[in-house]
């Protein structure tokens, strides 16, 4: 972040970079061969971000990105009230055919009258969805 964070701000960026930091290191163990390459990007309107993504015997390509920016205004509201904006997200494609495809995010918005924590996960089902995989997948993620 190129502008002063409060405390606040701070510790959750700094909670969401360990977030994705852990994330990419479970993947990592998974393709003991390959390694994410990370690229960082900068927000016009101040901060940026960082994507991180792989290819190997497992993933067909797996992104872990973070991000926290500023900005004048959120898109979806008409007043212009400044807004801080961070998060992780990921999704993955495996070799695997029989893989779901998953998605996953978490973030948290700031203005100067409000904040709040949002995101999800979800498995894209391929046409051959086996339901004790999704059952199971639910009962972990609770």
């Amino acid at each position: 972040m190129n502008q002063v964070a409060t405390d606040r701000q701070q510790e959750i960026v700094t909670y969401l970079k360990n977030l994705r930091d852990e994330i990419i290191a479970g993947f990592e163990t998974l393709e003991p061969t390959k390694r994410f390459e990370r690229k960082a990007w900068n927000h016009h309107g101040g901060g940026g971000g960082e994507m991180s993504v792989i290819r190997g015997d497992v993933f067909e390509k797996a992104a872990v990105n973070w991000s926290g920016v500023r900005g004048k205004n959120l898109p979806f509201k008409e007043d212009n009230e400044p807004f801080f904006a961070t998060g992780v997200s990921l999704i993955t494609h495996m070799m695997n055919p029989f893989m779901p495809t998953v998605h996953m995010n978490v973030r948290y918005i700031e203005t100067s009258h409000t904040s709040w924590f949002g995101g999800g996960y979800d498995l894209t089902p391929m046409g051959f969805e086996k339901t004790e995989d999704t059952r199971h997948f639910h009962a972990v993620a609770k």
